[in-house]
């Protein structure tokens, strides 16, 4: 899992003076968050008080100060790296990010691994549905977190009109208003149903496995605000705070972030809710509550926050120490763009509460087969970090009218909470059908067949992950498509085969191919039944004790093409009274790359290969001359890219009667010869 490291951009000079808050620092590497190596105090924490009486718990603490060097002023080193009066804040954490599940999916065996994935789900298959949804924008098809029932006939074999996305929804309405599309959508805690996505032919699912700590989303869910309060916070004004990012070694220096301070929204007690420009499907949000039932909800949640503040408040002694700050996984907001870059303006913003469960799901139905979306994702952290300054400060001596050699510092620190967004993850998908897996064969003839063999194909059920590979130059065009959803790049594609006819190719040589790609030009015919029909039966006329090989493919209902089967070699026996047909996997042979040993008569020559004794006349130390003189010593003989000469080889020589060895070390010296001129 990534980790980001996130300190103020702000720096506080007493944390900086003593090594306890991390700097942007230039390195070889470029830019880094780094500690001061070196202190210019000794600090002693002295005594520590709470004051609990208001909205969050303040705590003072003093702290006494000494020169490290004793040379030095203290009251100019205070002076020099000490503000009075000023608020700092300072949220330092230590983020996790999920990682694509690709990369961690062979070791996220217990899901203890953040990760994510986007991938296309079908169902089934809908020609009607594709055909309307191609006319209507994507934010006018029906969502699935629509509350308006919709079955799975009104996608299969219906001749009727079908019900557009602003008709099938209205959650709203009782709130006085119906969205005119659903631009920023609400996800309900927990998805959707599992019965309402089977009723759609495909959808976009993004995925985002973290076992999160959840005190903050429990409460809310408890006391019926999780929707309406993720909607509140997606829409309420932001403070901009400066931060350091380092992300995997990249760092972002001095970045503006937009934040939302809960810790002055509870002093102000504002918790507005308003639904105007959301797709809410919470039932809250369909019959809401009186005005008594809200203002007790808010007084139950300003009362929690306050406790959830001072549970994860950190001491200032904590943060001298280098403690980072409590935080949860709050929320993910998902920007979907209708494009393959991301850019421009998002066409829908959905906003989903993490699950303290482990998995968040986002479940995107309002998507055209064949279209490109991309999805850029921000995790929303709570962060219980701190606001402190320093107020007072008094200089003391050891002994009695000498200079003051030491300091007493005087700290207040209170909780601050924040939901900051930091962007996450982004990834480009392509709707689109994935591939059967090859196809189920079978050869039969019958006893007295002079001439036909039968082929049964059918398909083979289930989904797998693999690697495409490609037959006819056609294949190219489809391999670029799939590569748009291919596993980070990585060359591996999901193969899923569904419920449709079936439709098959086969090709059939004569002769042993060298190579998958010598069936290109040997496509005997594409074969599917008359009738409704996932198999196929095929006749194929053959010369009798001939030997041919075969392999075939299915073709999905998108006209895209699975892997082939394997090679099988087939051949009908056939004699006076009887006739059977054998079948095996035929396994092409590896051409040999390199041959160890060679026999030979009498006689044996060792002789350079071509590429060491070739002589390249556009040698750079050839420039600008028109003779050899003067330069034989720069000139090389060979193009190989590992040069024979100079080197010793080892060539053995046995007797295949004897068994008698002999050793012969054969080394390759080129001689310059130099004539007269080049002395």
């Amino acid at each position: 899992m990534a980790k980001m490291v996130m300190t103020e951009a702000k720096n506080d000079g007493f944390l900086l003076a003593t090594g306890k808050q991390k700097m942007v620092v230039e390195t070889a590497d470029g830019p880094r968050l780094r500690y001061n190596d070196f202190s210019q105090f000794h600090v002693e924490f002295r005594e520590r008080t709470t004051n609990g009486s208001g909205v969050f718990t303040v705590e003072t603490q003093k702290i006494k100060l000494r020169p490290t060097n004793s040379d030095a002023s203290i009251r100019q080193l205070v002076e020099n790296n000490l503000q009075f009066g000023v608020n700092y804040s300072d949220h330092y954490s230590e983020l996790t990010f999920p990682v694509h599940l690709s990369q961690v999916e062979t070791i996220n065996l217990n899901k203890t691994v953040s990760s994510y994935d986007v991938f296309t789900r079908f169902n089934y298959l809908s020609n009607e549905y594709d055909s309307f949804t191609e006319v209507l924008e994507e934010a006018d098809i029906s969502s699935v977190y629509s509350a308006a029932p919709i079955s799975k006939q009104d996608f299969v074999n219906s001749r009727r009109v079908f019900p557009m996305g602003n008709e099938t929804r209205a959650p709203n309405t009782n709130l006085g208003r119906v969205p005119s599309n659903t631009v920023k959508v609400v996800v309900p805690q927990g998805g959707a149903s599992a019965i309402a996505l089977d009723r759609f032919p495909f959808y976009n699912q993004i995925q985002i496995n973290n076992k999160v700590q959840s005190d903050f989303s429990s409460f809310l869910k408890t006391v019926g605000l999780s929707e309406l309060f993720l909607a509140s916070y997606a829409q309420s004004p932001k403070t901009l705070l400066n931060f350091n990012f380092q992300d995997e070694g990249v760092v972002t220096a001095d970045g503006s972030t937009e934040v939302l301070d809960l810790s002055s929204w509870v002093i102000s007690g504002d918790l507005n809710i308003s639904l105007d420009e959301f797709f809410v499907t919470d039932l809250e949000s369909l019959h809401p509550v009186g005005d008594m039932a809200m203002n007790l909800r808010k007084s139950l949640f300003a009362g929690f926050l306050k406790r959830y503040a001072n549970d994860y408040f950190r001491t200032f002694k904590e943060i001298y120490d280098k403690n980072p700050c409590y935080f949860e996984d709050y929320a993910y907001s998902i920007d979907k763009f209708n494009n393959s870059t991301g850019g421009g303006a998002a066409a829908q913003t959905f906003y989903a509460q993490a699950d303290p469960g482990g998995t968040t799901l986002l479940d995107d139905t309002q998507i055209k087969y064949g279209n490109t979306y991309f999805y850029k994702c921000k995790t929303h952290y709570i962060i219980v970090g701190n606001q402190y300054s320093y107020t007072t400060v008094s200089y003391h001596s050891e002994v009695a009218g000498s200079e003051p050699d030491y300091a007493l510092v005087t700290i207040q620190n209170k909780p601050q909470i924040i939901i900051i967004p930091i962007d996450t993850f982004s990834e480009q998908i392509v709707t689109i059908q994935p591939p059967s897996i090859f196809p189920q064969v079978k050869f039969i003839t019958q006893n007295n067949s002079k001439n036909t063999v039968d082929i049964y194909l059918s398909p083979t059920k289930g989904q797998l992950r693999d690697r495409f590979v490609p037959i006819m130059p056609e294949d190219d065009n489809q391999l670029a498509l799939m590569m748009l959803n291919s596993r980070r790049k990585t060359g591996v594609f999901r193969f899923n085969t569904m419920r449709e006819d079936g439709l098959f190719e086969i090709f059939k040589m004569k002769t042993a191919p060298k190579s998958l790609k010598d069936f290109a030009n040997f496509k005997l015919t594409e074969i599917r039944m008359s009738y409704e029909s996932q198999d196929a039966i095929f006749k194929d006329k053959v010369l009798p004790n001939t030997e041919y090989y075969y392999i075939f493919r299915k073709i999905n209902s998108k006209d895209l093409v699975s892997n082939p089967t394997a090679i099988y070699k087939v051949e009908l026996l056939v004699d006076a009274d009887d006739s059977k047909v054998v079948v095996e996997e035929y396994t092409i042979p590896e051409l040999p790359t390199s041959k160890a040993s060679r026999k030979f008569q009498s006689l044996f020559q060792i002789v350079p290969a071509m590429d060491q004794v070739y002589f390249e006349n556009d040698q750079s130390s050839l420039f600008g001359k028109s003779t050899f003189a003067g330069s034989l010593n720069e000139l090389s003989l060979g193009v190989a890219d590992e040069s024979i000469w100079g080197r010793t080889f080892k060539f053995r020589i046995k007797s295949t009667t004897s068994g008698k060895i002999i050793d012969y070390n054969v080394t390759f010296t080129l001689t310059k010869d130099k004539t007269e001129e080049d002395f």
